[in-house]
């Protein structure tokens, strides 16, 4: 379990540096403007109507974290980005700080699997 705890610490959180970018990645938006509140809520039935700057912005956030939160769970694939969340009834939940990305919940509807 500690093992666990270690490799999920920081793992899957995002960094930005004061020029709003993260890993020499700038987003379009920045990060206070996509994402306004603390934890913001990202319904899936609005992702259609995203200016293509802000939906683009949230494609890299989202999509960053899906890939590290699979990885830090040893999954063989991404389970969350935007394009999966199309078409959907879930909500994305993303945690933030002033620079920085820290967590996501995604919740709705999903096909779930067992190992």
């Amino acid at each position: 379990v500690e093992r666990v705890r270690e490799a999920l610490r920081g793992a899957v959180r995002m960094e930005f540096d004061l020029h709003g970018s993260f890993d020499g990645t700038a987003l379009s938006v920045s990060v206070q403007r996509l994402l306004p509140e603390r934890i913001t809520v990202i319904p899936a039935e609005g992702l259609e109507r995203l200016s293509p700057a802000v939906r683009g912005s949230l494609e890299q956030v989202v999509d960053t974290m899906g890939h590290r939160s699979a990885t830090a769970q040893g999954l063989g694939s991404v389970i969350t980005t935007v394009k999966r969340m199309m078409h959907t009834d879930q909500r994305l939940y993303v945690a933030r700080g002033d620079r920085t990305v820290n967590g996501i919940l995604k919740v709705g509807r999903k096909k779930l699997f067992i190992r």
